[in-house]
């Protein structure tokens, strides 16, 4: 598509949800001596206190323990990321071209089926952000009347989980009310069916 460099990650290719690690990313640049040269061993991010006040640093891209003596290791006792990215691979080879066009149809259609399911919840507007004009893939917000932190807690204990409330991540007094839904191959319409149901059922509560 033209682009020097390009980023992505591998999890959502045959590898199962990690809290932590281990995990694997793609990280590929065009086939020109200069940007081979300048690749680097490391890469430093920056992000912000939770104050806003402060910028901290770390590695997000390193040579194992290239920072730390060899003899004091241990993030390599339980870290293979060389086993994700085979995993991956194997996924891939497994699904083909015409596989994986395939399985994003029908991710595609179980998104907007979704959408379509949970607009018709009184008490909830999906999709929160975009309109329906726009293009979801996998994931959409939806956005309650009530507190969502209860709601979130009563479908818990309902045994369905949906993303976390938007407020975590945004001051935003829109977003506050808002969180995040993500459909995947692995959810059936069934599925989809008892989530709006049970949405419904939360909601109506008056909770």
């Amino acid at each position: 598509m033209g682009a020097d460099i390009v980023v992505g990650d591998t999890q959502p290719l045959g590898s199962g949800l990690n809290f932590g690690g281990p995990s694997a990313g793609i990280l590929g640049i065009k086939y020109e001596r200069e940007l081979l040269r300048q690749l680097p061993g490391r890469l430093i991010g920056a992000t912000k206190t939770v104050d806003n006040k402060e910028i901290g640093f770390t590695m997000i891209l390193q040579t194992r323990e290239q920072h730390i003596r060899r003899e004091r290791a241990t993030s390599n006792i339980t870290t293979n990321s060389s086993l994700m990215a085979i995993a991956a691979a194997i996924y891939l080879t497994l699904l083909g071209s015409n596989g994986i066009r395939k399985l994003g149809e029908v991710i595609l259609g179980r998104t907007y089926y979704a959408i379509n399911s949970l607009s018709k919840v009184n008490g909830l507007q999906a999709p929160a952000i975009g309109g329906k004009k726009s293009v979801f893939f996998r994931e959409f917000t939806i956005r309650f009347e009530g507190n969502v932190d209860t709601i979130i807690k009563e479908l818990i204990n309902k045994g369905i989980h949906i993303g976390p409330p938007l407020s975590r991540f945004y001051n935003d007094n829109y977003l506050k009310s808002c969180a995040l839904v993500c459909v995947t191959e692995l959810h059936s319409k069934n599925d989809i069916d008892m989530l709006a149901k049970s949405i419904e059922e939360v909601v109506s509560s008056g909770v």
